[in-house]
């Protein structure tokens, strides 16, 4: 989920902020949680105007069905698998990731020697992996679209 996340980030920027200028900042982001049950949350947020809700809501639904139809691209997981070994190596040496880890670990009642294989896994970060994923967890089942318009008074001329 945690590359799913990342990969649709890139798609995302690349098509709702670069190509169609809809947007400043967006952002995937996956949550999971084991105990005390099982579940998942996958949301996409951005800021935009109210003329350009329907249209980028659209672009970000197209954005994950060529994920779920075709998976990601090569260049794109390889740019997801650099990034998150680069921001490992750092986080390995600070005490706070540690902490928060070891404690994740426990709570979880998962193996904490996991990181010892974490530059193996992110190997099965695959194009069809993702595909695999994004058919799972964003099969559009559970869709919940949100969103929050300004408030339609009237400004004043003069403020």
């Amino acid at each position: 989920m945690d590359g799913l996340s990342s990969v649709l980030n890139i798609k995302l920027i690349e098509r709702l902020r670069e190509d169609e200028s809809g947007v400043y900042g967006v952002g995937a982001r996956a949550s999971y949680s084991k105990y005390p049950e099982n579940r998942y949350s996958f949301t996409i947020s951005f800021g935009c105007s109210p003329d350009n809700v329907e249209k980028l809501i659209n672009s970000a639904l197209d954005e994950i069905k060529k994920i779920r139809d075709n998976g990601a691209t090569q260049v794109d997981v390889e740019k997801i698998q650099a990034e998150e070994r680069r921001v490992t190596e750092v986080q390995l040496k600070e005490n706070g990731f540690w902490l928060g880890y070891l404690a994740g670990q426990f709570q979880n009642n998962e193996n904490p020697e996991q990181i010892l294989s974490y530059k193996e896994e992110l190997k099965k970060i695959t194009p069809e992996a993702l595909k695999v994923a994004a058919n799972k967890y964003l099969s559009g089942d559970n869709f919940v679209r949100l969103v929050l318009y300004p408030d339609k008074k009237e400004v004043p001329a003069n403020k």
